[in-house]
């Protein structure tokens, strides 16, 4: 049997104890029995759910932290090739335009973004040459 420290008069005493292997495994609390000299009572929780909680939360950090950062990336992609596809579309015309299509105009030629802007700048030198 494992002796337990004796605790302060009157007092409470709150420790961990550890298994054979070094790990806590107990909680225990020794409180004095009132109007009984000399006797305590002694109370032990097993740690072994809370080990088992904390070892899932750190599972589902660790999933987390994994996931999310690749979602984002993910996302980033998604949404620069979507911005992108105005500027495909205009060198599929310009590539068309370079083989001899003169008639042909770039889109999107409008003023509201910088890709429209090139679109406007490169259908007026089409309109130049043409």
């Amino acid at each position: 049997p494992r002796h337990l420290p004796h605790p302060r008069a009157g007092a409470c005493t709150l420790l961990t104890l550890a298994g054979s292997d070094g790990v806590p495994r107990y909680r225990v609390l020794i409180a004095p029995l009132s109007g009984s000299d000399g006797h305590y009572l002694v109370l032990a929780i097993p740690l072994t759910d809370l080990d088992s909680t904390l070892h899932q939360l750190v599972l589902l950090e660790a999933s987390i932290g994994a996931v999310v950062p690749g979602g984002t990336a993910g996302l980033g992609l998604l949404t620069i090739r979507l911005g992108l596809r105005p500027l495909e579309r205009m060198e599929r015309v310009a590539g068309r335009i370079a083989g001899g299509h003169l008639s042909r105009r770039v889109e999107p030629a409008t003023a509201r973004s910088e890709i429209g802007r090139l679109g406007l700048a490169l259908n007026a030198m089409l309109n130049q040459i043409g």
